[in-house]
């Protein structure tokens, strides 16, 4: 982890000592679904999409018309969603009819906030030989970024359902519990770094683009090698370049 950032800071700054000439801004807003892979022990988590809200802003440096390379800073809300049903059945020894049915529903919610850092290489694709970029053209970009996770917050709100007699009703209880995975209370073996490779594709029309992207972590969130985080995002932007 130490080397990728390293190697990406040095790229970086190697970036900003090209000349100012070729630099052109840009800033986008979207959404980002977030489907992380969680693996504790040999046994792997199963989890449901996070949406959330995607903030970009970087700036590119062009080398010609096609070739390119861009940094900058990008937000977003991820996590995941897990909906874990548990069927419980407690019966009397004395009786073959059970006595206490019990029923609980449980939702575990995580969510994320998260910085990152990338260093992409792109090319602009004309899509046709009477448009000349910017007004219309395919933007296909790849690289390497880093990631600092700001804050991880999980929820876990239970539904339970409990027969106190055999001829009572069902009595319904709720639990919500909410931790920051980052306080004493959580969990104190994860990283807050992270990293990883970026693909992107964007449709740009004048100064506009329409893009879609894809995170995937090369780094376990997890200090201990035998639990395993690693996020992977799927995102949908709009954006403007200056």
């Amino acid at each position: 982890m130490k080397r990728l950032i390293a190697i990406v800071s040095l790229i970086w700054l190697s970036f900003f000592s090209l000349e100012a000439q070729g630099f052109r801004p840009r800033f986008e807003v979207g959404a980002n679904f977030a489907i992380p892979s969680f693996k504790t022990g040999a046994k792997e988590v199963h989890t449901g999409i996070q949406e959330g809200l995607r903030l970009g802003i970087g700036i590119e440096y062009q080398f010609n018309e096609v070739d390119y390379m861009t940094t900058g800073l990008n937000y977003h809300i991820g996590g995941a969603d897990q909906i874990n049903p548990k069927n419980q059945l407690f019966t009397d020894k004395s009786t073959s009819f059970p006595s206490k049915p019990f029923y609980e529903f449980t939702e575990a919610e995580l969510t994320t906030k998260v910085f990152s850092i990338p260093l992409k290489y792109g090319v602009h694709i004309p899509l046709s030989n009477n448009w000349d970029f910017p007004k219309g053209a395919v933007s296909i970009e790849g690289g390497v970024y880093v990631s600092y996770i700001y804050s991880a917050e999980s929820l876990a709100s239970t539904e339970a359902f409990i027969e106190k007699g055999r001829f009572s009703p069902l009595e319904k209880k709720y639990s919500n519990t909410r931790t920051d995975l980052y306080s004493k209370r959580g969990d104190t073996s994860l990283n807050r770094f992270g990293g990883g490779l970026n693909f992107e594709i964007a449709l740009d029309i004048h100064m506009f683009y329409l893009k879609l992207g894809y995170n995937y972590d090369l780094i376990n969130l997890y200090k201990s090698s035998q639990n395993q985080w690693k996020n992977r995002d799927i995102y949908a932007t709009i954006g403007i370049r200056l």
